[in-house]
């Protein structure tokens, strides 16, 4: 597993099922039309902790490597174009956190919305 920084920042994780629903949802309503919607699900968890529950889940350590922030930025600044510059800046930010207000994103999410657990649980059945 390769891990952006040091992978103790929590990280608002949103399952990719959600964020469709949210957008098969913004078809249909006139507020969305133009709007930055910010999204997250209900678990606020560093990526060192989603390893921790997918080893739990699967029962076999996972190889983690990190990533330094100082090797993203890098990444960043030589990029020789917006998307890469993009993706680079993208891998920093999670490194840095991303804890979205549940009030924020409550009101375009399913409820409930896919937890952290749920989402292993489904990929990773016993």
């Amino acid at each position: 597993m390769r891990i952006f920084g040091d992978g103790d920042r929590p990280v608002s994780w949103i399952a990719l099922t959600d964020v469709a629903e949210v957008a098969v949802r913004c078809v249909e309503e006139p507020a969305a039309a133009n709007a930055t919607l910010e999204l997250g699900g209900p678990d606020a968890l560093s990526p060192l902790e989603v390893v921790a529950i997918a080893e739990q889940a699967d029962g076999v350590p996972i190889e983690v490597e990190h990533v330094p922030v100082e090797q993203l930025e890098a990444q960043r600044a030589a990029a020789g174009n917006e998307t890469g510059a993009t993706l680079a800046a993208l891998m920093i930010d999670l490194a840095r956190g991303d804890v979205v207000a549940g009030e924020r994103a409550e009101a375009w999410l399913p409820a409930p919305s896919t937890s952290v657990r749920d989402h292993v649980g489904l990929v990773m059945p016993r």
